[in-house]
């Protein structure tokens, strides 16, 4: 998972994003209950040292601490101290593998950019389609009967089937099994 940018080594203790809303908060419930509705949602790289840097008060005397919820990311722990089933928690070769496949994406879209292919191309899941929630539906002109317009089929799966599809689609892409 290490990474060299210039001089330094660089190890990432997680992916964050802050979905941009407008959250309906209970105000009722204080500073506290306004601070859940803002936490940053993503995956963390499993360990305590790692789980320290992002949030102080969910580790104690390097164990998580029993029966805490993250002011800052959407991490609980139950009554034994182990992070909850919600919690995405991700090995380092899980992440490097997640960060292979990012970089390998942009490269493609900088591709495609660079032909010209621009078309939109919202997500499909099962009868949900990104087309449903979009402000900008009427605007973008995305249409299937225009040739290149598809929709990105997406389907669940579980952890252990994406990371196979993935590292299958990592080797495919290089040939031979990333780093």
């Amino acid at each position: 998972m290490e990474r060299k940018e210039k001089d330094n080594l660089i190890i990432p203790s997680g992916a964050y994003y802050f979905h941009i809303d407008d959250p309906v908060v209970d105000f009722g419930g204080g500073e506290d209950a306004i601070l859940k509705e803002l936490r940053f949602d993503g995956i963390t790289l499993t360990g305590n040292h790692n789980i320290r840097l992002i949030d102080e008060a969910m580790v104690y005397n390097n164990t998580l601490t029993p029966q805490a919820d993250s002011d800052v990311i959407k991490l609980k722990t139950k009554k034994d101290g182990e992070p909850s089933s919600t919690t995405r928690l991700y090995v380092s070769g899980e992440m490097n593998e997640l960060i292979d496949n990012s970089e390998l994406e942009i490269e493609k879209s900088k591709k495609r950019i660079l032909r010209g292919e621009i078309y939109p191309r919202p997500y499909s899941l099962g009868s949900e389609k990104g087309c449903d929630y979009c402000e900008y539906r009427g605007l973008c002109g995305f249409d299937l009967k225009m040739p290149g317009y598809n929709y990105n089929r997406l389907r669940k799966i579980d952890k252990k089937c994406f990371f196979e599809e993935l590292r299958a689609k990592l080797e495919g892409e290089n040939g031979k099994k990333m780093d």
